[in-house]
């Protein structure tokens, strides 16, 4: 019994060290692999410049602030409609609406987001072309469509889980003197999971800012800010999948590494400002 305490101890251990140096590794050689493009350009030229390689410029400013505008937009729609599919389900858990709700959205969490842009391009993107000024369809709002219905599953089942460790006493008490579900909601509920509703939003920031396949197949991807929702651009994670292909040597191949980290560095900077926005709290 005392060996297998040790072996598994060991293994645990041998598993937490190794990712949390795949964790310290990863930027480290992001920033190694990014040094030929400090050497040609500026920090800000860099992350506020254009894509302009035939000039020598290799800004990711248009990539990354139609990553941010995109993230933000997607995760704000679904919050709203997250902690409100959440409620429902906490409240109706023993129903059979409540029920078939939760494994629904269980279920969603799981399809493959090319899965979602395939539904973006055959549903959203024609609809878009038709009832608004985008003349294609490819543009930002069709994105932060796709975007939104890609990461409710995920906030709502965190946010459910959430509700779900709020204390019963807590909640029997609010009860036995009258509160109504809308009361209990504001008084016990939001107050008392707000740790994970917040996680929740950045989760949901995090996979919309950080996915691939909806950006790639709905945005458009032209080299331009986004001026407009109604127009295409391109992200940092698209900018990375189709610079991939190309050649695997030179400034424009090295860029696609500063691509990379500065995506890590938005993942990090909403993580740290919500452990603030929690600790001030």
């Amino acid at each position: 019994m005392r060996t297998k305490e040790k072996t598994f101890s060991f293994i645990v251990g041998i598993t937490g060290m190794s990712v949390i140096t795949a964790v310290l590794v990863l930027p480290l050689v992001l920033i190694y692999n990014s040094l030929p493009v400090f050497g040609s350009n500026s920090i800000p030229e860099l992350l506020f410049s254009g894509w302009k390689p035939s000039k020598g410029i290799y800004g990711l400013g248009s990539f990354v602030l139609t990553s941010v505008v995109t993230g933000l937009l997607s995760s704000a729609l679904a919050f709203l409609v997250s902690l409100s599919a959440a409620t429902y389900i906490y409240f109706r858990r023993n129903s059979t609406g409540g029920i078939l709700l939760f494994k629904a959205v269980k279920i969603m969490s799981g399809i493959p987001t090319v899965v979602y842009g395939l539904a973006g391009i055959l549903l959203i993107v024609p609809a878009v072309r038709y009832m608004t000024p985008s003349s294609s369809g490819l543009c930002l709002f069709s994105v932060i469509l796709v975007l939104t219905v890609l990461i409710i599953p995920t906030m709502t089942v965190y946010i459910t889980d959430g509700f779900g460790l709020v204390p019963s006493e807590e909640v029997t008490a609010a009860l036995s003197v009258g509160a109504s579900e809308s009361q209990l909601f504001m008084r016990i509920l939001l107050p008392s999971a707000r740790k994970y509703i917040v996680i929740s939003f950045i989760l949901g920031f995090s996979r919309a800012v950080s996915d691939t396949m909806v950006a790639l197949m709905v945005s458009g991807n032209a080299f331009r800010f986004p001026e407009s929702l109604f127009k295409s651009a391109r992200n940092v994670t698209s900018h990375i999948a189709l610079q991939i292909p190309g050649e695997f040597s030179g400034i424009e191949f090295r860029a696609v590494f500063f691509s990379a980290l500065v995506l890590i560095l938005i993942v990090i900077a909403a993580n740290i400002l919500a452990v603030k926005w929690e600790k001030r709290r």
